[in-house]
């Protein structure tokens, strides 16, 4: 996500290895344009909105990136992603490594060298209909659950979303809102009265 943050731009497609499970995928590639390699081929090839476009290829490098994978897959994906590495406008801008393979690690108190390569990314420029990407965006669901909540008027969001109904269930609503703010302030409140009885 830091590499994401710093390096790819919102406006860039990235098409990530299907080897990556896909709510890792909505996490790390939440807030960018993003489709697995399956769905490459979708894209309008002769399409006339189609623009210089700045593609990012992200490889899962140890074959399982959290699906279980089977040996066609793996061939496929490996397949696919030499032949982007070898292409001539592609360059190879990352290797991003995983901390967590040698156990136990805490960023804050301890520092550990990198571990193995977990993920690559490759760019290069491409001709996309970037209006078909924004379409898939659209799409985009984890668990079922639709992600960036742009349009919170949309039908798809009314489950979603609570309404309280007026009457009872209004004030329940904000009696039960009440008791959630008062019980913060206790808990804080509680600390300070520990400190001042400590003390004396």
């Amino acid at each position: 996500m830091d590499y994401k943050a710093a390096n790819i731009p919102a406006n860039a497609l990235i098409v990530y290895d299907n080897r990556i499970y896909n709510s890792l995928a909505m996490w790390l590639f939440n807030d960018r344009y993003f489709v697995p390699v399956s769905s490459l081929s979708s894209f309008p090839s002769d399409s006339q909105n189609a623009v210089q476009t700045q593609v990012y290829f992200v490889e899962c490098i140890e074959d399982q990136c959290g699906w279980q994978t089977t040996p066609d897959m793996n061939a496929s994906m490996e397949s696919f992603f030499r032949y982007v590495e070898t292409a001539n406008n592609v360059e190879t801008t990352s290797h991003i490594y995983d901390k967590l393979q040698k156990g136990y690690y805490n960023p804050i108190i301890s520092k550990q060298e990198n571990g193995q390569e977990y993920l690559r990314v490759y760019t290069a420029y491409l001709d996309i209909d970037m209006d078909y990407a924004k379409q898939l965006k659209k799409g985009y669901s984890s668990f079922m659950y639709p992600l960036n909540y742009e349009d919170k008027e949309n039908e798809i969001f009314k489950n979603f979303i609570y309404t309280p109904n007026p009457g009872i269930e209004t004030w329940l609503n904000g009696f039960a809102w009440t008791a959630f703010y008062l019980a913060i302030v206790l808990m804080f409140g509680s600390i300070i009265f520990i400190i001042i009885e400590g003390i004396q």
